[in-house]
């Protein structure tokens, strides 16, 4: 309710009078000291504009719509700054909400895909547990003697032959490792450890013997070439045929001709210096 100021007589003419309405509800006092954040001075702007909509510009008791207009735009001006920082404070919570939400869908993104990793990862332990189960199988079923036995049997053969796995020619040395693995003791593993010793020198003795059985009959194969050489370039040339074969000079071994031996005399002493004789000139 509005508060009824007094009304005063200004003035009075001799041609008449002129009465001027002063009046004070309290608003202006309000916009000096009340509008001092974004609600207050929203409060009073929504307050001076029903000042508009219940203005009378002549009545006792309600204010002029004039000053009642001048009012709310004051209002206004005193809003502007905090309606300004009103918005930036709302855009700026805008803007944080709407990182936040981003960071929630990027972590929430992050997560699904370290599970995903986490499942990924658990199928291939799984997977490399279940094959690495169907390699040592064979072999935990063994005795350790079985074992020493088999691996010795392998570097013997040279690789080791698993048809279940579709492998025909695996090493030796991946065979130890597996049979490693499946023993049941550290004294198990010293144990084919000393096996995989003891094979591999029997290995290169058993090669080193190759070697030396090859290089004999290799050395024995060059030998009797030789001696078939020899006996060839020995044998007298064939006296059948033109006469001038048998009257020619005797040739020697080491490719010169004889200069007094011909292949009609004595051949006695012919070619001493020279290899011997190996036929004759035609």
């Amino acid at each position: 309710m509005l508060a009824l100021g007094l009304a005063i007589v200004l003035g009075v003419s001799g041609a008449g009078c002129s009465t001027v309405f002063v009046q004070d509800d309290g608003f202006r006092r309000k916009l000096d000291v009340g509008c001092n954040s974004y609600g207050s001075c929203n409060a009073l702007v929504a307050e001076g504009q029903a000042r508009t909509r219940d203005c009378r510009d002549n009545e006792v008791g309600r204010v002029r719509c004039d000053e009642a207009e001048v009012d709310v735009e004051r209002a206004h001006v005193l809003l502007e700054p905090y309606a300004r920082a009103e918005q930036a404070r709302r855009s700026r919570e805008a803007q944080e909400r709407a990182e936040r939400e981003r960071q929630d869908r990027e972590a929430a993104y992050a997560h699904q895909e370290q599970l995903r990793k986490q499942k990924r990862q658990a199928e291939i332990a799984a997977a490399t547990a279940a094959e690495r189960d169907r390699r040592l199988r064979p072999y935990r079923s063994m005795t350790p003697e079985a074992r020493e036995a088999y691996l010795r049997r392998c570097y013997r053969d040279g690789f080791e032959r698993r048809e279940d796995l579709e492998q025909y020619y695996r090493p030796c040395d991946v065979l130890l490792n597996e049979l490693l693995e499946a023993a049941a003791s550290e004294e198990e593993r010293e144990a084919l450890m000393a096996s995989s010793e003891a094979a591999k020198i029997e290995e290169a003795q058993a090669a080193q013997e190759v070697a030396q059985e090859a290089a004999k009959q290799e050395a024995a194969a060059a030998k009797r070439e030789a001696a078939a050489r020899q006996q060839r370039s020995s044998q007298p040339a064939s006296t059948s045929g033109s006469h001038s074969s048998s009257s020619g000079a005797l040739r020697c071994c080491d490719g010169s001709i004889s200069p007094s031996c011909t292949c009609a005399g004595s051949r006695r002493g012919c070619c001493s210096h020279h290899g011997g004789v190996c036929g004759c000139t035609n």
